[in-house]
This record gives C-alpha cells, sequence and structure tokens, in this order.
C-alpha cells in the first residue's frame, strides 16, 4: 500500500483466529505484525472511519480510488 501510493492497508484477521489453544502461530504473526506496524509508525483506522474519510476525500476531489 505504501509503495503504491494507497491510502489503506487492510488486514483482515477474524475473531475465530484469535485463540491460541488453536492457532497459536496465527495469534502471534498477529500480534508482531500488529507491533512491527506500530514501531514503524503506521496508524490504525476502523472500517467506518475510513470509508467515511474516502467519501469526503471523493468529493473533495483528493483521491481517486
Amino acid at each position: 500500500a505504501e509503495a503504491g501510493g494507497l491510502p489503506y492497508l487492510v488486514i483482515l484477521f477474524h475473531d475465530v483466529y484469535i485463540d491460541k489453544a488453536l492457532y497459536r502461530e496465527w495469534v502471534e504473526w498477529y500480534h508482531w505484525l500488529i507491533s512491527l506496524l506500530e514501531e514503524k509508525g503506521f496508524e490504525f483506522i476502523n472500517f467506518r472511519d475510513a470509508i467515511r474519510e474516502l467519501e469526503e476525500s471523493a468529493q473533495d476531489g483528493k483521491h481517486s480510488c
């Protein structure tokens, strides 16, 4: 996303996988990834706010997604 100039990157990790008993490696990977992105200064946003921002920027002509 960053290299392509995209305003957002989506990492969709379903709730069912947040179970260390069943998906220990996946949960550890997810926590590692979030920590890495935080260290690099990436910001996090929920879908509703992202959609609102995209709609507002489309109205202003800032992005052509």
